[in-house]
C-alpha cells in the first residue's frame, strides 16, 4: 500500500509520467516537468495505473497468499508489473545496456529471478520441515515404545524383587503375590 501511495505522490509531483495518449491522457500544469517536455499534450497517467496495480497486488497477496510466501510473490509480481509499466513511461529514465530497456527494467529482471529463487528456497524449507516433522514424530514414537517397554520391564523387575524379598523373609509365594 505504501508503494501505491508513493506512485500517487509521483502523479502529484509530475514525475514518472507516461507517453502521449489522446484517449486516456492527463495534461500537467504549466511549469511542471512534463509540461516542459510535452506542452499541452495529454500524457498517459502511468503513475495512477501502477498505483491501482499495486493496490490490487496488495489485496491479492493479503487475501490469497500464505504469509511465508508473500515476500517472494511480491518480488515476482512487482518486478513483472514494473517491467511492463516502464514501456508506458515517457520521461527520460536513462539507459544501462541499450536504449530499448531502462535501468529499472533490467533491475526488475534481477528482482523477478530473486523472487523465484526465494519462493523455491521457501518451498524446499517447507518440504524439509515436513520430513523433519515426520522424522521427529517417528523418533518420538520409538522413544515412547522404548519407555513403555522399559516401564513394563521395571514392573516385572519390581515384582521379582518383591518376591525375592518375601522369600528372604520366609513368607510364602502366594501371600507375597497378594501383596503385589
Amino acid at each position: 500500500f505504501a508503494q501505491a501511495l508513493g506512485r500517487i505522490g509521483c502523479f502529484f509531483g509530475g514525475c514518472c509520467f507516461g507517453k502521449p495518449s489522446y484517449q486516456f491522457g492527463v495534461v500537467f500544469p504549466v511549469g511542471s516537468y512534463p509540461y516542459s517536455m510535452y506542452g499541452n499534450t495529454p500524457l498517459f497517467p502511468v503513475q495512477l495505473v501502477e498505483s491501482g496495480y499495486l493496490i490490487l497486488l496488495a489485496i491479492f497477496l493479503y487475501t490469497l497468499i500464505r504469509f511465508k510466501f508473500r515476500a517472494g510473490c511480491y518480488l515476482i509480481f512487482m518486478a513483472a508489473g514494473r517491467y511492463f509499466f516502464e514501456f508506458l513511461r515517457g520521461d527520460n529514465r536513462g539507459s544501462l545496456i541499450s536504449d530499448v530497456f531502462s535501468p529499472s527494467q533490467i533491475f526488475s529482471i534481477g528482482v523477478f529471478f530473486s523472487g523465484v529463487l526465494l519462493l523455491y528456497m521457501q518451498q524446499q524449507q517447507v518440504k524439509y520441515r515436513r520430513i523433519s516433522w515426520k522424522m521427529k514424530k517417528w523418533k518420538n514414537a520409538r522413544i515412547a515404545r522404548k519407555k513403555s517397554i522399559s516401564v513394563q520391564r521395571n514392573a516385572v523387575s519390581a515384582e521379582k524383587h518383591w518376591i525375592r524379598h518375601c522369600e528372604y523373609l520366609e513368607i510364602g509365594r502366594a501371600s507375597c503375590r497378594e501383596r503385589v
